[in-house]
């Protein structure tokens, strides 16, 4: 039931990043800043939430805004199956238009690449992952944070080389 709620509220804060950053199609930079700015709204609504309610909902809003995988068990892990099934092969499927992408849209587009279906495509598998991951195990930050630091210096700044290894390292 959480993960289901989790998966819907991903996708409801996506579809609003879309819609504020949508001009003339989708800008990366554009829907970083717009990122940005919506979750720190959400950041002040969860505290807003937290400083009104009593203090063992607080208490348990804590524990799952810091995230952790203590009480995991197989079965959630089976919970995230069908969602790592769906997005990983749809990623991996992209992952030379990511390639491309990094180049600039000009030269994806000279490639053959579909830009704007390309980038819902990524992100809307940003966005269930994301969404398993969150429902799974709360909001591991710190893991978002550092894993694209390090990642390319594992396996490479070439997208299709390493993407496969992106979804196990972060979120």
């Amino acid at each position: 039931m959480a993960a289901r709620g989790g998966h819907a509220r991903a996708l409801v804060s996506a579809l609003l990043v879309i819609s504020l950053a949508w001009k003339n199609g989708i800008s990366p930079s554009r829907m970083v800043l717009v990122g940005i700015g919506l979750a720190a709204a959400m950041g002040a609504g969860t505290t807003l939430l937290i400083v009104i309610s009593d203090d063992s909902a607080a208490m348990t809003a804590y524990v799952w805004l810091t995230g952790s995988l203590y009480a995991a068990q197989w079965d959630d892990v089976r919970g995230l199956l069908p969602w790592l099934l769906v997005a990983v092969p749809i990623s991996l499927a992209f992952a030379r238009h990511a390639d491309a992408m990094a180049l600039g849209d000009t030269v994806a587009e000279g490639l053959g690449v579909a830009i704007l279906h390309s980038r819902l495509a990524l992100l809307a598998c940003s966005v269930v992952l994301a969404g398993a991951a969150v429902a799974f195990a709360g909001g591991l930050s710190f893991v978002g944070l550092i894993a694209p630091i390090w990642q390319p210096g594992w396996w490479g700044v070439i997208w299709h080389s390493w993407c496969p290894h992106q979804h196990w390292s972060a979120p």
